[in-house]
C-alpha cells in the first residue's frame, strides 16, 4: 500500500482503513463478486477507490455484530493425542 498517495477518490488513510476491515470481518457476496471482476478490468488506483467507495458505503465487509448479540463461537478446533 506504499504505492498509493492521497487523491481526489480517496486518503491513504481511507484504504488502510477499508484493507483492514476486509482483513478483520467477512466480505458481503457482492462485494466479493464486484471486487473479482474488477480485479482484472482496472488499474491499481480505480480498484482501491472502488474498495474505498464500498467500505464508505457500507458494501464491502458484513457488519460486526454487537457485544449484546455476540455469542461465543468456535473459531478454531483442534485435537491431540
Amino acid at each position: 500500500m506504499d504505492t498509493f498517495e492521497d487523491n481526489l477518490l480517496f486518503t491513504l488513510a481511507d484504504i488502510q482503513t477499508a484493507h483492514d476491515a476486509m482483513n478483520e470481518r467477512p466480505l458481503r457476496e457482492s462485494a466479493t463478486q464486484t471486487l473479482s471482476k474488477a480485479v482484472n478490468e482496472r488499474s491499481p488506483e480505480d480498484l482501491a477507490a472502488l474498495v474505498v467507495n464500498l467500505w464508505q458505503n457500507g458494501m464491502l465487509c458484513i457488519a460486526p455484530p454487537t457485544t449484546a448479540q455476540a455469542e461465543p463461537t468456535i473459531i478454531c478446533a483442534m485435537g491431540f493425542r
